[in-house]
């Protein structure tokens, strides 16, 4: 009997230990980014869905391999993408992603260094992990100071901006959001005319990650203008985020270019026929 509970005991501690996955981040492909850029770190991309096998499978044994769980926190930032998630078909398009599941591995920079598009057992993943691991892609690129979040009200598709700032008081409480990623940000807005061309970078059902592509990509092309087109799909209110407003759609291409020469993507928007 006592040989038995002691078994018990061994098995109750082996499923503990593997209960550890690796720490994938909430907020999308640009959270991971940021963060990456922030700490020098790489990131990687899981594409997955809930009904791939394959998905499940380096979820129940990939992802729960201590040395891979290890490695992950020390030199990556990792996200998953779900493709039959709103955000997530809109990253899939991006990414031209066509089997699940799929990883993508990225410097701190935000450039694309492998795709591989298959299951990945713990020795795989790691080498590929490993593979990648240079200090050329390991660099600070994003030293401004962090601002910690503050409470606000819930994200609306034509959010009010307060001008006037209120002398500090007492610690408030701080708001739980159901949306992911968080913090404090500065910006303005106004109407836009309907006119000229833009690079149209992505489309998101949640405004939190709006919030959050719009910052980086102010970051990287603080020159161009922001334009986020708010439209109807069904019973769903969609975010296009589009970036730089041109006259001809010569020049708009040539922006697009530049775009994906930095690791990113895009397709050139003539303004006008958004409805």
């Amino acid at each position: 009997m006592r040989t038995f509970l002691l078994s018990l005991l061994f098995l109750g501690t082996v499923s503990m230990t593997f209960a550890a996955k690796v720490p994938f981040i909430d907020g999308g492909i640009y959270n991971a980014k940021e963060t990456a850029g922030r700490e020098g770190k790489l990131y990687f991309v899981d594409f997955y869905a809930t009904w791939c096998m394959p998905c499940r499978l380096m979820d129940e044994t990939t992802f729960e391999d201590p040395s891979v769980i290890n490695y992950v926190k020390k030199y990556y930032v990792p996200v998953k993408v779900d493709v039959d998630d709103f955000d997530g078909v809109a990253y899939k398009q991006q990414y031209n992603i066509k089997v699940l599941p799929t990883t993508l591995v990225f410097n701190s920079k935000g450039e694309l260094l492998e795709r591989v598009e298959e299951a990945l057992s713990p020795n795989r993943m790691l080498a590929l992990l490993k593979k990648h691991n240079k200090s050329f892609n390991r660099k600070v690129t994003i030293t401004t100071p962090v601002k910690k979040p503050e409470p606000t009200k819930t994200y609306t598709p034509k959010p009010k901006v307060n001008h006037h700032s209120a002398p500090a008081k007492k610690p408030t409480k701080k708001k739980k959001h159901n949306n992911a990623g968080g913090g404090l940000f500065k910006f303005d807005v106004e109407k836009a005319a309907a006119t000229g061309y833009s690079v149209q970078v992505g489309v998101y059902a949640d405004y939190a990650n709006v919030l959050q592509q719009t910052a980086i990509l102010k970051e990287d092309y603080g020159n161009k203008p922001l334009l986020v087109h708010i439209a109807n799909l069904g019973d769903r209110i969609v975010y296009r985020v589009m970036l730089g407003k041109f006259s001809s759609k010569a020049s708009a291409k040539s922006f697009l270019n530049t775009i994906k020469e930095n690791g990113g993507e895009g397709v050139v928007k003539t303004l006008d026929e958004l409805e």
